[in-house]
């Protein structure tokens, strides 16, 4: 058994011995005082009368006499004599409450010491497996319940007494409470805070500030209340007499230590229980939510082109982490993560301002610049493509020849995507791309769609400057015409596998001009699908687009044959031998 099992057990053990004393003190103040002591207690008959007729009883100094002739209050200076009166005829009882209510709180403290010391003893060895500890924490206040409705019938109390003891009772009860929660709150593992903060995407390390304060507090607290309990607990019965306006007795002081070692110990024992399992969790979730939420968030891919839409939760999780005021975040991971949100929901220009702060804070991280390159790609109020490859160049150059194939990924992803934004830089992309796809590094979904892209720039920069008023627009050598056709085909389907919920649109984007274009360049493949059919087919368009407005993309340079320079064939036969499919 573990040692917060021992120490509940503990706990039991001296509520079940509170309980006894309780029955114990039912039981002894309900019966009746001996003969002597009740004629010590009660007044005489005499006295008792004159009270009544408003002179002073027994106890009360005669007044001196008024003449020395008067024989009415003295006799030869001497009393007279009381002979005729009966004192202590009735003795008084101690209590207003009849004997049975002493024998039903015996009972009842009885069979609470027979449950907690069965709970405390272990008489149900296993228990806490089978669900117990619930049920256990339920009776808790139950007790506590049936103990302050027991405090209105204990004996020597008088008609509104109850009142601040009942109230005494309740604030025992929260100054256990106090203490429990104090002991039961959860410790960091200092092994795990090392480990978050060595992460370099942590967005939320594990705070300490708590632990700092309750290591601080618990040992002052906890001498306080054992210097309270040897040097001044003995006073304790005295202010609960006081308060109570209860005479000092064996009956009323057991009474007081009673409440005290009942009620105290009660909701030491709920809050202890409470906050070391179920606050436990509570507390963890707390700790972890931004964490686990800025997995979900640094997991969802930043791509120049994102192969899918984020799903409702990586949108939730973005949403959570954007919440938090940018003003907290420390450091670049905590920046950096709380951007990749912004992208996830499409605010880049936040995004952009913390990629930025984050790159001053850590300006070595390749895969942060990186990020802040991919976030002005897909900024649409930002066309600057030069900045964009200036940031991938800087990327690739703090990697050293090394390169890790995940950030070899994005580099060629993002350089082939924005090269095509750059006149002349088809070429580029095809032999970028062409090696990409031999290479061991994995391709990303939109790979041959780049490569497809630059085919439909180079098939344009054929195009003759006045164009015919219905396709064919251009007239390739058929040696030439059919093997790029067919390549471009291929990597248009494979586009559209590897990516069935964005692909199609990105196809229709470049391909016609009426499914939702903004930007004028997107129109990489528009003359090509309108000269094929097949092609059109592979995409989804019905309709024939028109061709694309000029200017149109200059020839090649000689990296990649020019069909419109180079014999017949020539194309053909480096396609066949260049590019992979």
């Amino acid at each position: 058994m573990g040692p917060r099992a021992s120490f509940l057990r503990t706990v039991l053990g001296a509520l079940a011995l509170a309980c006894c004393l309780q029955a114990a003190y039912a039981g002894a103040a309900t019966t009746p005082a001996p003969a002597s002591v009740a004629r010590e207690r009660a007044p005489s008959k005499a006295g008792s009368v004159a009270q009544a007729a408003g002179a002073p009883g027994p106890s009360a100094k005669p007044k001196a006499a008024t003449s020395p002739n008067s024989s009415s209050s003295t006799n030869g200076g001497q009393p007279k004599s009381t002979e005729g009166a009966t004192p202590n005829a009735t003795p008084a009882p101690t209590t207003p409450f009849p004997a049975w209510s002493g024998y039903v709180t015996t009972a009842v403290g009885a069979v609470l010491f027979a449950l907690l010391g069965a709970l405390a003893f272990g008489w149900r060895a296993g228990a806490a497996q089978r669900g117990a500890g619930p049920a256990l924490l339920a009776t808790i206040p139950l007790l506590a319940f049936l103990g302050l409705l027991a405090i209105p019938f204990a004996p020597n109390l008088g008609a509104g007494n109850w009142i601040p003891v009942e109230a005494l009772a309740v604030a025992l009860f929260v100054a256990g409470a106090f203490l429990g929660f104090l002991y039961g709150l959860p410790v960091i593992d200092p092994d795990a805070v090392k480990a978050a903060a060595a992460s370099a995407g942590t967005f939320l390390r594990p705070g300490t500030k708590l632990d700092a304060v309750i290591d601080s507090i618990m040992p002052v607290l906890t001498g306080g209340v054992l210097t309270y309990a040897i040097t001044q607990a003995a006073h304790f019965n005295t202010v609960f007499l006081r308060l109570a306006n209860l005479p000092s007795n064996s009956s009323s002081q057991l009474l007081g230590m009673a409440i005290l070692a009942y009620f105290t110990p009660l909701g030491f024992i709920l809050s202890y229980s409470l906050t070391s399992t179920v606050g436990a969790l509570a507390f963890k979730r707390a700790q972890e939510t931004l964490v686990l939420q800025s997995d979900i968030v640094r997991a969802f891919p930043n791509l120049p082109d994102l192969p899918n839409e984020p799903t409702d939760d990586e949108r939730a999780a973005a949403a959570t982490i954007a919440k938090v005021p940018y003003a907290s975040l420390r450091g670049a991971a905590e920046k950096a993560t709380w951007a990749r949100a912004q992208t996830i929901l499409k605010n880049y220009p936040d995004a952009l301002k913390a990629y930025q702060d984050a790159i001053v804070l850590d300006p070595r991280n390749a895969p942060l610049i990186l990020d802040y390159a991919t976030a002005i790609y897909n900024e649409p109020d930002i066309d600057d493509v030069d900045l964009v490859l200036q940031q991938v160049d800087r990327a690739r150059s703090l990697c050293g020849p090394n390169v890790p194939p995940a950030l070899q990924q994005r580099i060629n992803a993002l350089t082939a995507a924005a090269k095509l934004y750059k006149p002349g830089s088809y070429e580029d992309v095809i032999v970028l791309v062409n090696g990409w796809i031999s290479s061991a590094v994995p391709t990303t979904p939109f790979a041959r769609f780049y490569r497809a892209c630059a085919f439909g720039q180079l098939y344009e920069s054929n195009a003759p400057a006045a164009l015919p008023n219905a396709p064919p627009f251009v007239t390739l050598p058929p040696a030439d015409d059919a093997p790029l056709k067919a390549l471009v085909r291929n990597d248009v389907a494979l586009t559209l596998v590897a990516s069935p919920d964005a692909g199609p649109a990105n196809v229709k984007l470049v391909m016609d001009p009426g499914a939702g274009r903004t930007n004028a360049q997107d129109d990489d493949m528009q003359l090509l699908a309108a000269d094929d059919p097949q092609l059109r087919a592979i995409a989804g368009i019905a309709n024939v687009p028109p061709a694309p407005a000029p200017p149109h993309p200059p020839p090649p340079t000689g990296v990649v044959p020019d069909p419109a320079t180079a014999e017949a064939g020539t194309l053909g036969a480096w396609i066949a031998a260049n590019c992979p499919t």
